[in-house]
């Protein structure tokens, strides 16, 4: 996995973070990594490169999660495919921003889309929840 080079010991696992443009992504990244990479090349099948940002939070001395921010909502799985890293992925956290019902429709697609099409878990962060104009929870549901 040389994208890490040697930041990464040798047990890992793979949580991807992703959700509509601007919905507090980077702000959970930051917030759980004990260590952030951003703008990180990860090479497409294309022979092109997309940018991500990564995160470790160690878990102990030989095992970390790693969390890796996609660079826009759609297509990333074919990414992570092509440089061998959905071995290891446990799920997603998909990051909605709950003060912005305009964002819900493009977050069900991730959801539908990237998520229950291809099989993985995925954990909804319902995201400022303390906002005044935030939807509450229940309402929510997809």
């Amino acid at each position: 996995m040389d994208i890490f080079q040697a930041e990464v010991p040798a047990h890992y696992a793979i949580i991807v973070v992703t959700g509509p443009y601007d919905n507090g992504q980077s702000s959970l990244l930051k917030a759980v990594s004990d260590r952030v990479w951003t703008d990180v090349e990860v090479t497409t099948k294309s022979g092109g490169y997309s940018l991500f940002s990564l995160g470790k939070r160690a878990i102990d001395a030989d095992t970390a999660l790693i969390l890796i921010e996609t660079p826009g909502p759609l297509d990333w799985w074919s990414v992570l495919d092509h440089n061998g890293l959905l071995k290891s992925m446990i799920g997603v956290v998909l990051v909605v921003d709950s003060s912005r019902p305009e964002n819900f429709r493009a977050a069900n697609a991730i959801l539908r889309i990237q998520v229950t099409f291809n099989g993985a878990s995925c954990i909804i962060a319902a995201n400022r929840q303390d906002h005044p104009e935030a939807w509450p929870i229940e309402d929510l549901q997809p």
